[in-house]
């Protein structure tokens, strides 16, 4: 199990769009034990929402592309969204 940690946030967005409950609970909604994420941890930040996703895989670069494709499939329903990784840097787009 691994521990990714994004951000995401938008300049454009309604607030209501980035509240830290609903996206934890977008990105789990229809979950099984199969899935690669087993669970999000997700608070308000200054920029958006900061994402602790815990990832189940064989490996932290797989980890890390299955948190990602995740958040950047959410972002692009958010208007402006942008994935931030922890360094400050965006995410390119998939």
């Amino acid at each position: 199990m691994y521990v990714i940690i994004v951000g995401i946030g938008s300049s454009v967005a309604e607030p209501a769009a980035l509240n830290a409950d609903s996206i934890a609970a977008v990105l789990m909604a229809g979950r099984t034990a199969a899935d690669p994420l087993q669970h999000v941890r997700a608070r308000a930040a200054p920029a958006g929402v900061d994402l602790a996703l815990f990832v189940r895989a064989d490996s932290r670069a797989q980890a890390e592309f299955h948190a990602l494709s995740e958040v950047r499939r959410l972002a692009a329903a958010i208007p402006g969204a942008t994935v931030r990784l922890p360094s400050g840097a965006s995410a390119a787009p998939a």
